[in-house]
């Protein structure tokens, strides 16, 4: 009976362990708007460009929630006809899931 609660409390650490470790951050998630919505921003300045439009957007705000195991993140952009664009994403080993884009405006 011990050897099970060493066992599973061994397995419990090592995946927390993991979680921990491949939180992602905001420069991963900033790769993956330039990946995946071809939204690049160059790190000097709050500008940036819709590859897909070539529409110059500017950031106006950043939400991060940065958990243990995990990070929450909301980006908010304003284009140049005032229409507002909100990306969202929770991320998790070091990947992104249940990712949204609301477009305002």
């Amino acid at each position: 009976m011990n050897k099970v609660f060493l066992y599973v409390g061994f397995v419990t650490l090592v995946l927390v362990a993991i979680a921990i470790l491949t939180r992602p951050t905001e420069a991963d998630y900033n790769h993956y708007l330039e990946k995946q919505e071809k939204i690049i921003c160059s790190g000097k300045d709050f500008a940036c460009v819709q590859e897909n439009t070539g529409e110059k957007l500017g950031l106006i705000e950043t939400k991060l929630q940065n958990r243990v195991f995990f990070m929450v993140i909301e980006k908010t952009f304003q284009g140049e006809r005032d229409t507002k664009t909100t990306t969202r994403a929770f991320g998790m080993f070091h990947m992104f899931f249940n990712t949204s884009i609301e477009k305002a405006g």
